[in-house]
């Protein structure tokens, strides 16, 4: 919530589920060629043991990624209440003027 700029929360938000969706269809894709590629069919099951192998430690290649959100929460801490950083004062919102 920190790292979105104020006012594309739902459109971020929309484009991250559209990469999800993608991503699986992908996957589906992926897993497919595998199969085919190591000649798992319906009848012949002798290399499936090292598919699903394949498939579940693929799924442990985005914690190789990790130490990123270290890097990403720092420069987050530098976005105050407002959604601006440091040096954003064109975003914010002019001072309030009194009449005398």
């Amino acid at each position: 919530a920190k790292v979105c700029p104020v006012g594309v929360e739902g459109t971020l938000f929309a484009t991250l589920m559209s990469l999800f969706n993608l991503s699986g269809i992908i996957s589906t894709e992926i897993g497919s060629a595998l199969t085919a590629y190591f000649g798992v069919t319906e009848s012949n099951f002798s290399n499936l043991g090292l598919v699903v192998a394949i498939c579940n430690f693929s799924s442990l290649i985005p914690l190789l990624l990790i130490n990123n959100l270290d890097r990403i929460s720092f420069e987050s801490d530098d976005i105050d209440s407002s959604g601006n950083g440091p040096g954003d004062s064109s975003l914010q919102e002019p001072a309030a003027t009194t009449k005398n």
